[in-house]
This record gives structure tokens, sequence and C-alpha cells, in this order.
């Protein structure tokens, strides 16, 4: 089963899923540690997306595979 690719504007769909915060404090941890994270923008070089905000959809995964799509 393929993953939901998530976009940007998708932080604005009140449809969309959130995860629980303390989920989005540890994606967002991992990101912080990466290569490809650009800390001054909180931006992913690999993705593009601004991993403040992407970090928090619950379809959301990394592009390289270091954290994945949340399931409950």
């Amino acid at each position: 089963m393929s993953e939901k690719e998530v976009k940007p504007w998708d932080m604005f769909n009140k449809n969309m899923k959130r995860v629980p915060s303390q989920v989005a404090i540890d994606r967002l941890t991992i990101c912080q540690t990466c290569e490809f994270f650009r800390s001054s923008i909180k931006q992913c070089t690999q993705c593009g997306c601004i991993m403040t905000q992407k970090t928090k959809l619950a379809d959301a995964s990394c592009p390289i595979h270091k954290w994945n799509a949340y399931k409950e």
C-alpha cells in the first residue's frame, strides 16, 4: 500500500488528520539532526516542505525514510 503524498497546502485543509503534539515534536527533532534540514528556515531540501508544519500532518512522511506516516 502506497502512502498518500502530502502537499504544502494540506496544512490549511481542516479535513487532514493531525498527529498528537508529541509525535510532531519527535518528527521535528529527527529532522533537525538531518543533513538536508535548513535550520534557518526550518525547511527540508529533499521535499521542500517547511518542517514545523509538515511534521504535524498524519499522512506525511520523510522523503528519505527517517519517519513514516502516523498510524493510530
